[in-house]
């Protein structure tokens, strides 16, 4: 079978920039990561997430936090801090390496009158130090849910 080399050469070089995009993101220094963050979030790359009301994640979440502190490592826009019942926590941080997005997940909460139970920060998750909480969890990696005082 033979490749038409237009097709090959155009998709050639996007191959290698998604790789080289996802290496960068996972191992690279914060600056750089906060910077490809942002501009996917900008781009609009990640608005699907703003609604995940039916995500299963929610009904764990409710039981773990048992109206407890929950820690959001990657909260990105903030849906779980303003999807999650409200009843279902008593504080909710999230953490985010996008400045955009951190913005966004603020300008939420306050829309859905939250602001005072719920706050963000722009911070790494690979070098945050860590607060006290019921619960910690990353949307996107369910399975590193863990609560701390049991550990």
């Amino acid at each position: 079978m033979e490749v038409d080399k237009k097709v090959f050469d155009h998709l050639l070089p996007e191959r290698l920039k998604t790789a080289l995009c996802g290496l960068l993101k996972r191992c690279g220094p914060s600056f750089l990561r906060a910077r490809i963050w942002d501009r996917e979030f900008d781009s609009g790359q990640w608005d699907y997430l703003d609604s995940t009301k039916d995500d299963y994640i929610y009904g764990y979440l409710k039981n773990y936090a048992a109206d407890g502190r929950i820690l959001d490592m990657g909260c990105g826009s903030g849906n779980t801090g303003t999807e999650l019942a409200y009843d279902s926590y008593s504080a909710y941080d999230g953490v985010d390496i996008s400045t955009l997005a951190v913005r966004r997940a603020e300008k939420r909460s306050e829309m859905e009158g939250r602001q005072r139970k719920n706050q963000y920060i722009v911070g790494d998750i690979l070098t945050f130090t860590t607060m006290r909480c019921t619960i910690s969890y990353s949307f996107e990696s369910p399975c590193i849910i863990f609560q701390p005082e049991k550990l």
